[in-house]
């Protein structure tokens, strides 16, 4: 009898426990040994995120006068299993805006008066793809065009998170979050719209009253359950280690020390991308609450002044809402899909409809390898000018005319008594004697490679 008030007892507890537990996390995760135990992603739900983007550029040396594109749409997500999520994009829209920004690139766009339009955007579905909890590419249909995939890149990038270290470069120095230790720091090789190159995590937890204080790093506070975390990562990305590094140069095989879509071009651009994530959860069992990157190409227009321009480009996407979702996410046809990576991919000059192309079919390759190949053809212009005539011996065709006269043109700018009619006239004329030496020796090397 005892025994049988005791065991009543017991299952008593476990109810009220099983009751209250629900009651007080009534959007906890299910625990399941289906594979969705890890990422960040459950079946039977619909993510939906805003995101917004902005591309613009300005002289802020000069006047904070900004000139871009704004656009706003809804990341839809739905997972199908672990490792493949159906999305789509919902009511993306555009607008473009020259206005005077006080405050440059910080000041808030709300309060113009943009004139929204929707964006020409096909909303097909598509099927993001993961290996080891990070993104390896989408599928998508094969009548998108090339264009609108990219900008998917762009879009599905921000959700690339590495935790499981499926793109990790081997190291002793990386260090996990784990159970004991909050924090991380480790290096990928990982993929985005970008390129693929080196990324640097530094991950942190955050404090309740930090995150508290900003709503934006998590706008769905709900989803964070009983001891869990909230997690700041940060993804510093450096253009000098690349597997694949997109980018479309010409006019540059003058420069000795230039390397196209690098940290430092030269004396001319500079480049830079930082990721910003907060996620709730733990490390291998996560809800993406915000992300936000940016990407920054400061470039001096004229070669030789101290004024700089400057492209500034940021995507945020934050968490707008979680809700069950129990039909069966359908993506596209298998016979109508082709799968990409994230990277860039530029179009086709000779084909005009320019619809997606496999990932290899893609000219990556060659355009990866354009920072050696004009490495290698100013190395044979060089060697070529070692035969130039006795009067130009005394000028170095290694680098750039703008390097070349730096100096005398500083002299130059210093001078009081100068106009500035006399100054832009002495550098056009230099440029064009550089320019004039630059044709000579192009003629004479095609000449001898003939």
């Amino acid at each position: 009898m005892i025994a049988k008030l005791l065991l009543l007892t017991f299952v008593g507890l476990c109810t009220a426990y099983q009751y209250s537990y629900e009651y007080e996390f009534q959007n906890s995760r299910p625990f399941n040994k289906t594979g969705f135990e890890f990422g960040a992603w459950e079946p039977n739900r619909e993510y939906v995120y805003n995101v917004t983007t902005k591309t613009m550029t300005a002289l802020p040396d000069l006047e904070d006068y900004w000139t871009g594109i704004v656009t706003h749409g809804y990341l839809v997500i739905r997972p199908k299993d672990h490792n493949y999520v159906v999305a789509y994009i919902d009511r993306p829209m555009y607008a473009a805006f020259n206005e005077y920004l006080p405050r440059g690139y910080r000041t808030e766009l709300a309060r113009f008066n943009l004139k929204w339009q929707p964006m020409p955007f096909s909303s097909k579905p598509f099927g993001i793809y993961y290996n080891k909890g990070a993104v390896k590419g989408f599928y998508v249909e094969k009548t998108v065009p090339n264009h609108e995939v990219n900008m998917l890149k762009g879009w599905v990038s921000q959700l690339q998170l590495d935790t499981q270290g499926a793109y990790v470069i081997k190291s002793e120095f990386n260090q996990f979050p784990e159970n004991n230790t909050l924090t991380g720091v480790y290096k990928t090789m990982e993929p985005s719209v970008t390129g693929e190159c080196e990324t640097l995590y530094d991950v942190n937890p955050v404090p309740e009253f930090h995150f508290q204080s900003h709503k934006e790093w998590v706008p769905q506070p709900q989803w964070l359950e009983e001891d869990q975390h909230v997690f700041h990562v940060v993804k510093s990305r450096n253009f000098d280690r690349c597997e694949q590094r997109m980018g479309f140069h010409f006019g540059f095989s003058g420069f000795s020390d230039f390397k196209p879509n690098t940290n430092q071009m030269g004396n001319i651009m500079t480049k830079s991308e930082v990721t910003q994530m907060y996620l709730t959860g733990n490390w291998y069992n996560y809800t993406i609450q915000s992300v936000s990157t940016v990407n920054k190409v400061v470039v001096s227009p004229s070669l030789v002044n101290s004024q700089k321009a400057m492209v500034y480009a940021q995507v945020n996407m934050t968490l707008n809402e979680i809700k069950p979702f129990e039909k069966y996410p359908e993506g596209p046809a298998d016979d109508r899909q082709v799968f990409v990576d994230l990277v860039y991919s530029y179009n086709m000059a000779h084909d005009k409809k320019n619809f997606v192309r496999p990932a290899n079919e893609t000219d990556d390759s060659s355009s990866s390898s354009s920072s050696s190949s004009s490495d290698s053809s100013s190395d044979s212009s060089s060697s070529s000018d070692s035969s130039s005539s006795s009067e130009e011996e005394h000028e170095n065709f290694k680098i750039s005319p703008a390097e070349q006269y730096k100096k005398q043109m500083k002299e130059v700018e210093h001078r009081g008594n100068r106009n500035r009619r006399d100054l832009n006239a002495f550098k056009e004329k230099q440029y064009y004697e550089a320019y004039q030496r630059d044709q000579h020796r192009l003629r004479k090397q095609n000449n001898t490679s003939s």
